[in-house]
């Protein structure tokens, strides 16, 4: 069995690649972007591998869904909001359906499960924790949302520190531990190290249960 430690648009062409080859695959995902808006809770990682393993994806911008269309954005313009997250129609309805679920008692890990099943994806996609952290980049302009910094401010601002909120206190996923456990290879993919892998490694438990790890590594 492999585990892929991934992030998002990164991580996906590797775990791609391990998918066309073999099914023993653990892909455990950050979630220290994910992101609330418009009332829905977005995964831009989660989503990325899922749309990469589904054949979704637009491979031509690295995330979202091939030919997707964006009328709902056109719309929340016309309301007066801020449209600097570009998300489309169909990828719209996978946050809308993954907040109702959320909103319903299901679990981050329960909802990704299932999304894959609908995408008949036979690699199990596993949330690194089924609670929040948060990705905040430290700035001249002030402390922002990771997806704030990146997409809203281009990544123009000057950095003077990263922290994952939140981190100290969260419980690693079970799923993601006995992945970690049970594998005779850890994979850590492609993507920033500080952004995409950085969030999964500041959790207590993932970092002891990797560091107890005898087993093969490839970085």
């Amino acid at each position: 069995m492999i585990t892929i430690l991934a992030g998002g648009s990164g991580s996906v062409k590797m775990v791609r690649g391990f998918a066309s080859q073999r099914t023993d695959i653990n892909v455990v995902t950050n979630v220290g972007d994910n992101y609330w808006l418009y009332g829905m809770y977005i995964c831009p990682d989660i989503d990325t591998i899922t749309y990469g393993l589904a054949d979704l994806l637009d491979h031509d911008k690295g995330w979202g869904i091939k030919k997707d269309t964006f009328g709902f954005l056109r719309q929340m313009e016309i309301f007066g909001e801020e449209t600097w997250f570009r998300i489309g129609d169909r990828d719209t309805a996978t946050h809308l359906t993954r907040t109702n679920m959320l909103k319903n008692g299901k679990s981050l890990s329960h909802i990704t499960k299932w999304m894959c099943e609908k995408f008949s994806i036979e690699i199990k996609i596993i949330p690194v924790t089924d609670n929040t952290i948060e990705t905040r980049i430290i700035t001249d302009k002030g402390d922002m949302h990771l997806q704030e910094f990146w997409v809203k401010h281009r990544g123009l601002d000057e950095v003077k520190g990263i922290e994952y909120q939140g981190a100290e206190k969260v419980r690693p996923n079970p799923d993601a531990m006995n992945a970690i456990h049970d594998s005779n290879l850890i994979v850590i993919a492609p993507g920033n190290p500080l952004t995409s892998i950085g969030p999964m490694l500041a959790i207590k438990g993932i970092r002891k249960e990797l560091a107890k790890k005898k087993t093969k590594w490839w970085l």
